[in-house]
């Protein structure tokens, strides 16, 4: 990008700097993308908005790339942090050009990957127990579907007492389950 001072023919330019010069207004150029010229601080103010501009599309493409990884997983907090470390890990690569600049970001990267692995590793020790765990809704809807089965087969007078009996049978049963789960995770 070339900051070089030019004239404006006409004062009514609308590319004309903005600042004054003594009484009149500068009669230069001003800096494409603002309304100073290189005298008055236009390529200073053209950097300054190149680097917000990368600054803010690198902000984007941050939460953009952790919103596509968060939004992909079961939407657990872990797997957010996941997602942070990983494009904290890739950033921090994607900034080494040099030999030394590796050695200088080795201790960096380094944390980076045990951070990494641990909360993989708990991602994975969590994901593995809700997988085991059955919640209080399903066993409940379970033991509806049991009664359902038994009512079919039962259809006479004599029959809804004994499904009447068997359906309180099959909720204390669910109920006691519930009830040792629960004395059994306060213990751990």
């Amino acid at each position: 990008m070339s900051h070089e001072i030019e004239k404006v023919n006409d004062s009514r330019d609308q590319d004309r700097c903005q600042s004054s010069a003594g009484l009149n207004q500068c009669m230069n150029r001003s800096v494409v993308g603002t309304s100073h010229c290189k005298a008055h601080g236009g390529a200073s103010i053209a950097a300054r908005n190149e680097r917000a501009a990368i600054h803010k599309f690198r902000k984007t493409k941050w939460y953009d790339a952790i919103k596509d990884e968060y939004d992909q997983s079961s939407v657990k907090s872990l797997h957010g942090e996941v997602a942070v470390l990983k494009m904290l890990l890739t950033n921090l690569v994607g900034r080494i050009q040099t030999e030394s600049d590796l050695m200088i970001q080795t201790g960096s990267i380094s944390d980076l990957v045990v951070k990494i692995d641990k909360v993989v590793t708990s991602c994975h020790k969590l994901d593995k127990e809700q997988s085991m765990l059955v919640d209080q809704a399903t066993v409940m809807q379970f033991a509806m579907s049991v009664s359902e089965v038994i009512m079919q087969e039962l259809d006479g007078p004599e029959d809804k007492e004994k499904l009447s009996n068997i359906s309180i049978a099959i909720g204390q049963a669910f109920m006691s389950i519930i009830q040792s789960n629960g004395e059994m995770q306060d213990d751990e």
